[in-house]
């Protein structure tokens, strides 16, 4: 059906859905507390005031998340004094890629986890919003004897390198 306005533009007007904003009451809560909720509906030609309707309770099904609730997969190599802002720096380096691309960002071991552990240990675990392409392995240097390590120049290591071969 179309109807027309003053101005000469006609527009279309259907008989079934009328677009309205609605004020809507709990019926257990009716006259115990003012919990009301507004809602917009296309049901404005059907309802009237006082009448009675079936809706969902959003605020109550829909469940939250926490958005820390597992641990991240990557750390930062160091940043020991400052211990009050690290999760928010650690949730802006997440989402700022121009900032990640200047701090080095390591990927993180855990306890459980050895050097040679399974991807499908990673179960259950939240998705960081950092690809594993922009992480870097963990350097630690560790001597096995307790000989202090010499460092020797390209030469001279290569030297010793042919010597040990030869020796072999």
């Amino acid at each position: 059906m179309h109807s027309s306005q003053g101005d000469g533009m006609a527009y279309h007007v259907n008989k079934k859905m009328r677009l309205v904003e609605v004020e809507v009451v709990r019926e257990c809560d009716l006259n115990v507390n003012d919990n009301q909720f507004f809602a917009a509906t296309h049901l404005g030609n059907v309802l009237h005031v006082g009448d009675t309707a079936l809706c969902y309770d959003l605020p109550s099904s829909v469940k939250k998340f926490s958005r820390r609730s597992k641990k991240r997969n990557w750390k930062l190599q160091q940043l020991k004094e400052i211990h009050s802002e690290l999760p928010d720096l650690l949730d802006e380096l997440e989402n700022d890629h121009v900032m990640r691309g200047q701090i080095n960002i390591y990927k993180q071991q855990t306890e459980a986890q050895g050097p040679n552990h399974s991807d499908n240990d990673n179960e259950g675990m939240q998705v960081s919003s950092i690809p594993l392409s922009e992480m870097l392995d963990d350097l630690t240097f560790e001597t096995k004897s307790s000989d202090p390590v010499t460092i020797r120049s390209v030469e001279e290591a290569s030297k010793g390198v042919a010597w040990e071969l030869e020796e072999l």
